[in-house]
């Protein structure tokens, strides 16, 4: 728009770019310049006056903030998107303008033409592609590289035209076309010689609405080498190949599952008989994904759970003298001990069926389990107390012997 900061109605009349006064209290458009009629597809100014606007629309609402915010003489540079026009936002100088009945209107003017406005917004849509991260190549239907981005530039050097050169054969580059084609959107990895070597590269091409001949799809490249290098790494060079590599976290997700599937088919505690001198309860099976979780632990682990000691791993049984996991279990002094303890104990003396007491730390721990948390003992091995020396208690000092006190005679008394 040109001309004064406030125009009037006929400095708009005649300039190419789109102008209208809206009535917005009433969401309507009372006067609009020939450039503003076409905008909206009217071909005289009483098609802009008889049609209605939704008051949702985003320019609409946008323009009857305006009319009620604006103060007289305040211009204000916005852009206005009318979706019900068909036509891309304009960039419009808002002021407030008196209507016919005294009442205050909103005139919106283009600050430029609808061709300038596509060409800027196609200029800051190139300069936008150039400055994306990610290597973007746009090609042509015959498989030509028509522009490459930035990034695009650095990984695949200035020296490449064709999509075929950069794959190596012409049979491969048919076969991404044909499925472009058909599909609008592929998705593949092929591993393509660079600059920098032989890379791992995720192809991802996605035809454009565009019939324009110049670029018929866009091609994104996505350098996955280190990437699959690890996953391959994580997964035994291959051995697990169609097996997803489970992360820690994954692993403990199906922890639940897993006991609930074990034990599931395990039977229900015996109860005690009044003639058997001890309880005989059938042993929960621990499954082997946890077994060779806690066996791998270099600690002495013990785990109990239900006023019950459910199983102690490898470095336990040797800490505790005992040759299998079943005869820790059974040992009655370590059973009875941790069994029921609910906190951690100091050093203490640990009593062993069989052997003399073994001098350790427990440290007690909550752990995740089936149907409910279980007590977890680290044992921590202490050497035995040594011996205090006992050192002899020093002399008493020499003390000089105090000089004898001599009685004064007596004297007779005086006849």
């Amino acid at each position: 728009m040109s001309g004064a900061l406030s125009p009037t109605l006929e400095d708009l009349r005649e300039i190419p770019e789109a102008a209208w006064l809206w009535d917005g209290d009433r969401a309507r458009i009372v006067w609009a310049n020939q450039a503003g009629i076409a905008y909206f597809g009217g071909q005289s100014l009483f098609d802009l006056i008889d049609r209605p606007f939704d008051a949702r629309e985003p320019g609409v609402e946008q323009m009857a903030a305006l009319s009620r915010s604006l103060r007289r003489g305040e211009i204000n540079i916005c852009l206005m998107h009318f979706p019900s026009s068909g036509a891309p936002p304009l960039t419009c100088s808002c002021v407030v303008h008196a209507l016919a009945d005294g009442r205050a209107g909103l005139l919106v003017a283009a600050t430029r033409t609808m061709a300038a406005e596509a060409e800027a917004l196609q200029a800051d849509s190139a300069g936008a592609f150039d400055l994306l991260p990610t290597p973007a190549v746009l090609i042509g239907k015959d498989g030509a590289i028509r522009h490459l981005n930035g990034a695009a530039l650095l990984l695949l050097g200035p020296g490449q035209r064709s999509l075929a050169a950069l794959l190596g054969e012409d049979a491969a580059t048919s076969d991404i076309l044909a499925r472009l084609e058909q599909a609008g959107t592929i998705s593949l990895v092929r591993t393509i010689t660079l600059p920098i070597g032989r890379r791992d590269i995720r192809l991802t091409a996605r035809r454009l609405a565009s019939a324009a001949e110049s670029a018929h799809a866009l091609l994104l490249l996505d350098d996955i080498t280190e990437r699959r290098a690890l996953e391959l790494q994580l997964s035994g060079a291959g051995a697990m190949s169609g097996q997803a590599v489970q992360t820690g976290a994954e692993a403990f997700d199906r922890l639940g599952p897993v006991l609930k599937q074990e034990t599931a088919a395990a039977a229900k505690p015996e109860t005690m008989s009044v003639s058997v001198a001890q309880p005989s309860r059938k042993r929960i099976d621990i499954p082997d994904l946890v077994r060779s979780h806690i066996d791998r632990l270099t600690e002495a682990v013990l785990i109990a759970k239900d006023d019950r000691l459910l199983y102690g791993n490898p470095a336990a049984c040797k800490l505790l003298g005992h040759g299998t996991a079943e005869d820790l279990i059974d040992d009655q002094l370590v059973s009875g001990r941790f069994a029921t303890l609910s906190q951690s104990l100091p050093a203490t003396a640990i009593e062993v069926s069989g052997g003399g007491p073994v001098m350790a730390m427990a440290h007690m721990s909550v752990i995740p389990w089936l149907n409910g948390p279980a007590r977890q003992f680290v044992l921590e091995p202490i050497a035995a107390p040594m011996a205090e020396a006992v050192s002899p208690l020093p002399p008493p000092p020499l003390r000089k012997p105090e000089p004898a006190i001599e009685a004064a005679p007596v004297k007779a008394p005086l006849p």
